[in-house]
């Protein structure tokens, strides 16, 4: 194989090419390029999937989702549009392929885009041998290898104090599956969203109405795409936990709880008893997410994110994203219009 050879591109707008899910599965590719998270980031978000195929000859050399969305601020914003990876392409074994250099030219010619976000969530590889275009960089947090009894033995001992607090409380754990399971997950969402922003000048990064998020969630689990797990005292919920999954790996994506619940130890034991049915599942790789680059300073506001799944026996790992700015004066001629218009 050649390293220095240039990927051709194609991409299909709207719909996946015959085979998507089972090329990827068969790369062991990530929840972030299946079909069932396009559906999911459309009903959050809206927009448009895009599914992009890198190809050497007639060899695929990766494959990638992401999601168009059209700006908001002001005329000429509505007529702009960002395109959003949250991971680089899934690979088939390959290594030195720059996957970032097609993008360029595809970039250029779409009309109105302003900005390619190239995300590093749950990476199997690099966008490119060199460090991607305007990179910040951010940790994510895997578990070490092993099966379900391995978890209590990987974890710290101020989490286990804190799953032996809630199991004397007596909270219920169980799976997600109902309409009001998932109402009540996106009342508890807002309560955490509104906490962090309180104490630590949080921007919350979801401003659709609670239904819409609510329909979202339960379409990823019914998919078999995403398991919420619910930790309840009585019928309140106290804390829930979701992971987004696909072939043998899982991500966490979302962790929440009431002031309450988090006194009461119940992020931990239904973080705990998550991890312990993904492993028994099969699933052979867990990451518990990730945090700001800085997030191991005593001063970073992600420190507390960087404690808690630390806590669970994961190890940090470096992680790098970036965006790529396809013509820097049309992104610079859209910000300008939106500080005019006051957003």
């Amino acid at each position: 194989m050649n390293m220095a050879a240039t990927l051709e591109l194609d991409v299909h707008e709207g719909r996946a090419p015959s085979g998507w899910d089972e090329g990827l599965r068969a790369v062991g590719g990530v929840v972030f390029h299946c079909e069932a998270w396009a559906d999911y980031k459309v009903r959050e978000g809206g927009g448009e999937p895009l599914f992009f195929v890198w190809k050497e000859g007639a060899e695929v050399a990766g494959r990638a989702l992401a999601i168009r969305r059209p700006g908001r601020a002001s005329r000429l914003g509505r007529l702009a549009s960002k395109v959003s990876f949250d991971s680089p392409p899934a690979t088939p074994g390959r290594s030195g392929d720059d996957y970032v250099a097609p993008l360029r030219p595809w970039s250029r010619r779409s009309p109105g885009l302003v900005e390619v976000s190239l995300g590093s969530f749950d990476a199997l590889g690099p966008w490119s041998p060199a460090t991607p275009p305007h990179s910040r960089s951010r940790s994510e947090f895997p578990l070490p290898p092993g099966d379900a009894g391995a978890v209590w033995e990987g974890m710290r001992k101020l989490a286990r104090r804190k799953v032996q607090r809630a199991r004397k409380a007596d909270l219920g754990i169980g799976v997600a599956g109902t309409e009001r399971d998932f109402a009540d997950f996106v009342e508890v969402f807002a309560v955490t969203q509104e906490r962090l922003r309180r104490n630590k000048d949080y921007v919350p990064g979801h401003g659709f109405e609670d239904e819409v998020f609510r329909d979202a969630v339960a379409g990823l689990s019914a998919s078999g795409a995403g398991r919420l797990y619910l930790a309840r005292d009585g019928a309140r919920l106290e804390a829930a936990v979701l992971f987004a999954t696909f072939g043998e790996r899982a991500y966490l994506i979302h962790s929440v709880a009431t002031d309450a619940g988090r006194d009461a130890g119940a992020p931990f034991l239904v973080v705990f008893e998550a991890l312990r049915d993904l492993r028994e599942s099969g699933l052979a790789t867990i990451n518990l997410g990730g945090a700001g680059g800085a997030a191991e300073d005593p001063a970073s506001p992600d420190h507390g994110l960087f404690q808690f799944k630390t806590r669970f026996g994961a190890a940090p790992e470096p992680r790098t994203s970036g965006s790529l700015v396809p013509r820097p004066g049309r992104r610079r001629l859209v910000a300008a219009t939106r500080r005019l218009v006051g957003r």
